[in-house]
C-alpha cells in the first residue's frame, strides 16, 4: 500500500494533471476529493447551517489546528493521495510518513491561467480559501496579487520540507518525465501497476485547461508590474529553476 501523499502547490500548476498520472499508474489519486473547497469549511459558532450559497459569499475555513485527518477531514484508505493547492495550508496536519509533492509550474503559465479563471477579480469560495490562509494577496490589482500567490502559496507548500514527520520533494511540473516520475513512485512506495512511459503518454498534458487562451501573450515578464512583488516573483522563479525570469 501506497504512503499517504499530496500534491500540492499554486492552483493552475496542473496538479490534476499529475493526479491522473498517479492514479493511472496504480496510485489512486484524487483531485481537491479530501482537501477540497467546501470539505474544509464549516458554518460560524453558533449560527445555522449556512447554505452552499451562503459558504460562497461568507465562507468560514478551517484553520490548521481544528483540522484532524480521519475525523472532520473524512481520508479513504482506498485513496492514498490527494491533489489540491488547498492541502498547503494544512500539510502540519498529515500522518507521520506522509508524502509531500510540491509541483512548482512557470509563473508565467500560472499567471495566464489565473487571468483566464478570474482567480483574483471574481468574487468565489476559492480566492476566499486563499485571502483567508495568505493575507499578501488581499491587496493590488489581480494580477499583483496573483503575483504574491505565486510566491507565497509556494512558500507555504514548501514549509514541509522542514517537518520531520514528513518527506518532501519538490520538481517542477515541466520536467515531469519516465525518470522523475519512477523517483516519485519509489518515494510513495507500493507496486506500479504499468510503467511511467505509458501513463505519461496516456494522459494528455492539457488536462483542465481552460479557455480562451487569446488573451496569454498579454503577460510576459516585460509587462509585470514593477514593484516588491516582481523582485520577489523574479528571485523565487529563478531559484526553482526558471532563468528567464531574471532576464
Amino acid at each position: 500500500m501506497a504512503r499517504r501523499f499530496v500534491v500540492t502547490g499554486c492552483q493552475r500548476s496542473a496538479t490534476a494533471y499529475t493526479a491522473a498520472v498517479l492514479s493511472r499508474v496504480g496510485f489512486p489519486c484524487g483531485h481537491e476529493a479530501i482537501f477540497g473547497v467546501y470539505t474544509v469549511q464549516h458554518p460560524r459558532p453558533g449560527g445555522p447551517r449556512l447554505s452552499r450559497y451562503l459558504q460562497e459569499v461568507f465562507p468560514r475555513f478551517r484553520r490548521p489546528h481544528e483540522l484532524v485527518i480521519g475525523q472532520n477531514l473524512p481520508w479513504p484508505e482506498t485513496v492514498p493521495g490527494d491533489a489540491s493547492w488547498l492541502a498547503a495550508a494544512y500539510l502540519d496536519r498529515l500522518p507521520a510518513g506522509s508524502v509531500v509533492l510540491h509541483q512548482v509550474r512557470d509563473p508565467l503559465a500560472v499567471l495566464r491561467s489565473l487571468r483566464r479563471v478570474r482567480a483574483f477579480d471574481a468574487r468565489s469560495p476559492y480566492r476566499a480559501f486563499a485571502e483567508f490562509h495568505c493575507p499578501a494577496v488581499r491587496r493590488g490589482t489581480p494580477l499583483e496579487r496573483g503575483m504574491m500567490y505565486w510566491v507565497e502559496w509556494n512558500r507555504l507548500a514548501a514549509r514541509a520540507a522542514e517537518w520531520p514527520h514528513l518527506r518532501y520533494l519538490r520538481y517542477r511540473v515541466e520536467d515531469l518525465n519516465p525518470g522523475l516520475l519512477e523517483r516519485i513512485l519509489t518515494l510513495l512506495g507500493g507496486t506500479p501497476a504499468v510503467p511511467s512511459q505509458s501513463a505519461l503518454e496516456a494522459v494528455p498534458t492539457d488536462l483542465n485547461t481552460r479557455e480562451p487562451r487569446d488573451q496569454d501573450t498579454a503577460i510576459s515578464w516585460g509587462s509585470l508590474p514593477e514593484g516588491r512583488a516582481r523582485r520577489t516573483l523574479i528571485a523565487l522563479a529563478a531559484g526553482y529553476g526558471y532563468p528567464h525570469a531574471s532576464t
